[in-house]
């Protein structure tokens, strides 16, 4: 995000990740949109069916650990006011990577292939940037794409997965389903603020939302 709050946490953020991380696991290897129907057919409560409804974004934070790592992240729903054709359109496009993923200060496109592309993208500037390169694989028939940290020397992530998909909900509205796991280290700084920064990264599609519903005003 671009508020104070947010700056602060992408800087304890950045700061965490420029340390080496563990070698990927067997779960960041798995192919993250296999989980894409049972995360948009979740058991939700009646509180949180009512937030999404009134366009508020559902988060359910997760936590993974075995003995080389600690994945921290999870998933979170966003309902947009537009068809799934026009989400989709918007959510593909490089262009628009800056203003859906925080603190973007450089994104560019390595490989492209006919589903997938391996895109370069850095978060911050100065001393606390960094960076990572990301394979994505696009099925524009269900509406999905997943993504895998692809770990490169000139980069300190090396561990991280996750999954978009849309639905369509009602009338010309859509479901953004967004799910993340990523390993931002140990620490008791991070200890701290796991929780906060987790929460962080799963606005994605609530900037997304905004993104979509200002093209359309």
């Amino acid at each position: 995000m671009h508020t104070p709050t947010g700056h602060l946490t992408w800087l304890i953020l950045a700061a965490a990740l420029v340390w080496p991380t563990a070698p990927p696991t067997a779960q960041g290897q798995r192919n993250a949109a296999e989980l894409a129907d049972v995360a948009y057919r979740p058991d939700f409560t009646r509180a949180e069916m009512r937030k999404l409804e009134a366009g508020e974004l559902v988060v359910r934070r997760a936590d993974e650990r075995n003995r080389t790592s600690r994945l921290t992240g999870g998933t979170s729903w966003q309902l947009i006011e537009a068809p799934t054709g026009e989400v989709w359109e918007i959510l593909i496009k490089l262009e628009h990577y800056r203003r859906i993923l925080p603190e973007v200060s450089d994104v560019r496109m390595v490989e492209n292939r006919k589903r997938e592309r391996t895109l370069f993208i850095e978060h911050g500037s100065g001393p606390l940037s960094i960076c990572y390169y990301v394979d994505m694989k696009f099925n524009s028939d269900r509406r999905e794409v997943s993504f895998q940290v692809d770990p490169r020397e000139q980069c300190a992530v090396e561990e991280g997965w996750g999954f978009y998909l849309l639905r369509p909900h009602g009338k010309d509205k859509t479901v953004l389903v967004y799910g993340i796991m990523v390993d931002i280290g140990e620490g008791i700084i991070l200890s701290l603020l796991r929780e906060e920064i987790s929460e962080w990264m799963l606005k994605v599609p609530w900037m997304a939302k905004r993104l979509v519903e200002s093209t359309r005003a």
